[in-house]
This record gives structure tokens, C-alpha cells and sequence, in this order.
């Protein structure tokens, strides 16, 4: 028996347990949903950072060429950039853990539909 159902008499356990998933999923949503925003956020602070500091070395004849390694090597670019990428990984944990949960309350579901369904002909 897998490690989150419990085996306690009259199937409660397995019952308490479905709830708790469903809260966890829930609580998960909420912060796929606050990754999200954080996701687009960055990237929009990043993006309009990479613009500014761009059109700033092209005024002062940067060569084209190496502008690109410059922006982006910048301390305050590359943070913007890491907020962002951590922010996405945020997003993707979330969504894997939601995904999990969602296979848990299945085997659950199943579980308890073995244990009470009752056949009317039995």
C-alpha cells in the first residue's frame, strides 16, 4: 500500500487523506497561479532592461557585434535574468506536484470504490 493512504478502520483515513490532497492541490494551484505572475513580471523586467541597456551601447557606437555579450553580462541584467529562470522553475515544480497529487487522489478514488462499492445484485 502506498505511503499516503492509511489504512485506518472504516476507511476514514483513506477519506482524511483524499481531503488532504485535495488542500495541498489547492494550496499548489495557488502558488502555480503566484509563479506565474512572477514569471511574467521578470521577464518583463528583464526584457525592457536588455532593451534600454542595448539602445544605450548602440548610441555610443558599441560595436553591434559584442552588444549582446555586454547587456547580458551586466550584474543587474544577469539577476533580472536569474529571477526569472528561478521563478520558472518555481512554475514547473508546482505544476509537476499537482500532476502527482492528481495520480494520488486517483489511486485513492480507486481504493475507496473498491472497498464500499456493493454490487445491488450481491
Amino acid at each position: 500500500m502506498p505511503d499516503f493512504m492509511d489504512d485506518s478502520f472504516g476507511g476514514m483515513g483513506d477519506y482524511n487523506t483524499l481531503m488532504n490532497l485535495f488542500d495541498e492541490t489547492e494550496q499548489e494551484i495557488e502558488t502555480l497561479r503566484e509563479s506565474g505572475y512572477r514569471i511574467a513580471k521578470y521577464q518583463a523586467e528583464y526584457r525592457m532592461k536588455v532593451a534600454l541597456a542595448t539602445l544605450e551601447l548602440r548610441a555610443s557606437n558599441t560595436p553591434v557585434t559584442v552588444i549582446s555579450d555586454i547587456v547580458r553580462g551586466d550584474p543587474d541584467i544577469a539577476a533580472l535574468k536569474l529571477k526569472w529562470v528561478c521563478a520558472e522553475a518555481d512554475n514547473k515544480s508546482s505544476s509537476h506536484l499537482i500532476f502527482l497529487n492528481e495520480r494520488k487522489i486517483d489511486v485513492l478514488n480507486d481504493q475507496l470504490k473498491r472497498e464500499w462499492y456493493r454490487p445491488s445484485n450481491a
